[in-house]
This record gives C-alpha cells, sequence and structure tokens, in this order.
C-alpha cells in the first residue's frame, strides 16, 4: 500500500509530464500548421498556426489519455494498483513519445491481464477515430513538388487508406494528400496503437500474448524482434532502432506471473479485437524516404 505522500508525487509528476507534453505537442503543432510561415517570427504571430497547433494538441492529448485511461479504470476494476497515466513529452514531427501507466503485476486471471491490456488500446482507438475522419475532411490533395527533399513523407496504415479513399477518392498521380494537424495526430495515434499492440515484454501485446501462452510467449516475442530487424534491414531503420529498445530497455521475456483461471470467449475476443487493431494501424515504413 502507498502513502499519501507517494501517491502525491505520482500525481505531480503525471501533471507535470502532462503540462511539459502539452507544449511539445503544441510546438509539433506549429510545424505542421505553419507552412504558409516565411519565418519563425511570422509563425509566432499566426493566429491560423497556432489554432492548427492547439488543434493536434488536443487531438493528441486525447488519444494518449483515453489509452492510458482505458488501462487505468480497467486495472481498478479488477483491484491491480496503477500510477496516474504519465504522458511522456517528444519532439517534432510528433512532440511526444507516447505515454505509459505503471502496473503492479500480480498474480491475478489470465483474462483479467487481458481485459487490463486490450482496453487501453481500444480506448485509445475509439478516440481517435472521430479525429481522423474530421482531420482528413480538413487535409487537402495537392500537387507533388519537384523537390520533395524538405517534405515529411508518411507511411499510411490500412484504416488511413481506408478512410482517405472514402473521402477523397483516389489520389491522381503526381498528387498527395497533406495531412491538417488533426489528422496528423490520429496518425500518430496509430502509429503509438501498433507499437504497443507489438506481442513483446511489458508491451500492451505482450501482456495479451502471455495471458494466452505463459512462457511460451516468449517465442512469439523473438519472433517479433526478427521481423522488427528484417524491416530495419530493408524498408524503415527506425525499427533497428526499436529492435535495440526490445532486446535491452523493454525486455524479450514478460515478468512471470502466476496466471490463473480460464480465459473465457468475450475476453478471447478481446485479444482477437486487439490482433485486428494492430493490423489496420500498422505501418511497415512509418516514415517514407523522399526521392
Amino acid at each position: 500500500m502507498k502513502s499519501g505522500t507517494e501517491r502525491g508525487r505520482e500525481l505531480g509528476l503525471s501533471i507535470a509530464l502532462g503540462v511539459l507534453t502539452l507544449c511539445t505537442t503544441l510546438w509539433a503543432g506549429l510545424y505542421h500548421g505553419g507552412g504558409e510561415a516565411d519565418s519563425f517570427g511570422e509563425l509566432l504571430r499566426s493566429g491560423a498556426a497556432w489554432r492548427a497547433a492547439a488543434a493536434h494538441a488536443v487531438a493528441l492529448l486525447c488519444i494518449l489519455l483515453a489509452h492510458e485511461f482505458g488501462h487505468w479504470f480497467t486495472a481498478r476494476r479488477h483491484g491491480v494498483r496503477v500510477s496516474p497515466p504519465l504522458l511522456l513529452p517528444g519532439i517534432p514531427p510528433i512532440g511526444t513519445f507516447g505515454a505509459a501507466i505503471r502496473m503492479e503485476l500480480e498474480p491475478m486471471r489470465a483474462g483479467s491481464l487481458i481485459r487490463i491490456a486490450a482496453w487501453g488500446p481500444i480506448a485509445g482507438f475509439v478516440a481517435l477515430l472521430p479525429f481522423l475522419v474530421v482531420g482528413v475532411m480538413l487535409s487537402e490533395v495537392k500537387p507533388l513538388p519537384e523537390d520533395v527533399s524538405g517534405l515529411l513523407l508518411l507511411g499510411d496504415p490500412l484504416l488511413l487508406q481506408g478512410v482517405v479513399l472514402q473521402v477523397h477518392g483516389v489520389i491522381p498521380e503526381g498528387q498527395e494528400l497533406f495531412l491538417h494537424p488533426v489528422a496528423f495526430a490520429a496518425w500518430t495515434g496509430m502509429l503509438l496503437t501498433a507499437l504497443n499492440l507489438l506481442p513483446v515484454g511489458q508491451l500492451d501485446g505482450g501482456h495479451v500474448a502471455y495471458a494466452l501462452l505463459g512462457d511460451r510467449a516468449v517465442w512469439v516475442s523473438r519472433g517479433a524482434l526478427l521481423v522488427l530487424v528484417v524491416l530495419g534491414l530493408w524498408g524503415y531503420p527506425g525499427w533497428l532502432v526499436l529492435a535495440g529498445l526490445v532486446a535491452f530497455v523493454i525486455g524479450v521475456r514478460h515478468p512471470p506471473v502466476a496466471l490463473e483461471g480460464p480465459v473465457s470467449r468475450a475476453e478471447a475476443g478481446l485479444a482477437l479485437l486487439a490482433l485486428v487493431l494492430f493490423i489496420v494501424t500498422f505501418t511497415p515504413a512509418p516514415i517514407v524516404p523522399s526521392a
């Protein structure tokens, strides 16, 4: 049991990181919404750029907090002690490294672990959907400039492809959809959802895999690590960085937890839904090299 002082420190850290992440996501929003500004000073004086930055920050923070509170409420419902959500500030172009929540893993039902792990990505996914649709509607289809070296070209998850097709139809060759900052916040939410659902260690997907397979889940984690290395060598080099974090920081093996009780159909359904969310939000190359 934590003392009042410890809980106060956790809450203070959560608030401080939240304020800092608000600042960094605003900064990233200015990066995306200030394309018409010719100088940094003009950017700071642009009301339109600040409105776009605020829209980006609000959308992204809503997605992140929905994800973490999905974990938090489910964990509390199952009697598992958890910390307040911790938002992680970052730098442009994204402005955040996501969010985290500290959970005291104790012996529990395998189904409870699935529920706690899966409801975070599900809640975050539900939150990002309206931002994705509205953001794509606000985005514009424009001709690509001759020199694309300064553009940030993004990989398109299946979900984004589907929404773009419904809203804008097939994008003509030589043109591209330039994402509004709200759409970019939703894209970031999809990327973070997919990363969290990797079946590795104490990531959300790692919890689900461990709940289903027990110690055998380590082989799934090793397979996921191998796939990241292959994608990094023949596609997006950033996966090599993530593979290194997995191997040396996160850890491939899930901490031992004495799981008890069977998994219900509803809980197996949540695990399957988590897999579907991973498929529709994952992209093999989040950043596409410009020609």
